[in-house]
């Protein structure tokens, strides 16, 4: 128990420095989450494949989305995703609780198409799964 206005404020500043690095880490759960749901085989609910463009192209950043789309059909670059990702998973609690956004996006012309369907093919919904396990985990987060 704290004994004078001092101790407590100190007290008072420790619980926020706690709680600002759980959220964050919290909310980096979320977007691991996210992304990794992404990446899993079509099987599993992710980006399906047939060259890899599409799913080497989930780019995450935060503030603003990342310039791409990044390789082509015929050479896949799947550094640019990691290198992304890497870098988020550094930032320190104050980025993440300062950012006014983190960014999915991926360029691929015909994502919209392969997860939304066309004439010859249903609705992949890989991007409204990835989303779904992303609440999930935030709901078990949070408890």
């Amino acid at each position: 128990m704290t004994t004078n206005f001092r101790e407590f404020s100190k007290e008072l500043s420790d619980i926020k420095d706690e709680i600002k690095l759980k959220v964050s880490d919290v909310i980096k759960d979320v977007v691991n989450e996210i992304f990794n749901a992404l990446l899993e085989p079509k099987l599993m609910g992710g980006t399906p494949k047939v060259t890899g463009w599409l799913r080497g192209n989930w780019l995450v950043t935060i503030n603003a989305p990342a310039s791409g789309p990044v390789g082509s059909q015929q050479n896949v670059d799947k550094s640019t995703r990691e290198r992304l990702i890497a870098e988020f998973n550094q930032y320190p609690p104050e980025v993440i609780m300062s950012t006014n956004s983190i960014i999915f996006n991926n360029e691929v012309p015909y994502g919209n198409a392969v997860n939304d369907g066309t004439s010859t093919q249903p609705p992949q919904n890989f991007v409204e799964k990835s989303v779904q396990r992303g609440f999930k985990r935030l709901n078990k987060g949070i408890k």
